[in-house]
């Protein structure tokens, strides 16, 4: 009998641990067209999530326009589904420039934060879960897997905490260079400086970001939209 039991605890053990990694993004990369209206400059962008052998990830993007590149990186490990950050750099550098503008280094244990923004140093006190912001995008994720309508998250921007929600606004369809995609349109619902933010996600592709509109209080208008996708 006791055999049984052990060998029944161990049948569910190896379940959940299949079920848990499943729950977790394939590495991917991902190409975009970026487009900044009313002066209608293009550029472009990529995002890319990749596994080292120790199971933790990176996730990365970088945006070009006129000569200037930004690019952003987190370092991170798993919670079932869930990122936990590690380390976060975001820089810009163009033909005469090259500066890291913000980095962030957690401390989970000690429950706080490192944050540099430009020339200035601070730490902050933080719990779990909280996020940089590039992977508050895989919690995200997450949220839409497990059939929510709204969700909330701590985000550390600018040396502050800053709490992003969203809710699901229902299904879309959108023609893409992948076919025609049906996706689920999220907004960010608590923007008090009047940006409106939408973003767009694919199930059939892992919930893939498939676009990403925000609109600004002064009329400007930023918009990436998928061109190209590989899930590895």
């Amino acid at each position: 009998m006791k055999k049984l039991l052990l060998f029944c605890a161990l049948i569910l053990s190896s379940f959940a641990h299949s079920q848990e990694l499943q729950s977790q993004p394939k590495a991917f990369t991902a190409t975009y067209d970026a487009q900044w209206l009313p002066v209608a400059l293009k550029g472009s962008a990529v995002r890319t999530l990749k596994f080292e052998n120790s199971g933790r990830a990176r996730l990365r993007f970088e945006g070009k326009v006129l000569g200037t590149l930004i690019q952003e990186e987190t370092q991170l490990r798993w919670n079932g589904c869930l990122p936990v950050p590690n380390h976060y750099s975001r820089s810009k550098s163009n033909l005469f420039k090259n500066s890291v503008i913000d980095e962030q280094v957690f401390d989970w244990t000690g429950q706080q934060v490192a944050s540099r923004h430009k020339a200035d140093n601070t730490k902050l006190a933080i719990t779990a879960p909280g996020y940089d912001p590039l992977s508050f995008q895989l919690a995200l994720r997450c949220d839409l897997i497990a059939g929510k309508k709204s969700f909330e998250y701590t985000v550390i921007y600018k040396q502050k905490l800053n709490l992003y929600a969203f809710k699901v606004i229902g299904t879309e369809n959108l023609q893409t260079p992948l076919g025609l995609l049906s996706t689920i349109k999220v907004i960010r619902s608590n923007n008090r400086d009047g940006k409106q933010t939408s973003i767009w996600f694919a199930p059939q592709f892992d919930y893939a970001l498939v676009r990403l509109e925000q609109k600004e209080v002064d009329n400007n208008h930023y918009v990436i939209t998928l061109r190209s996708l590989q899930i590895k």
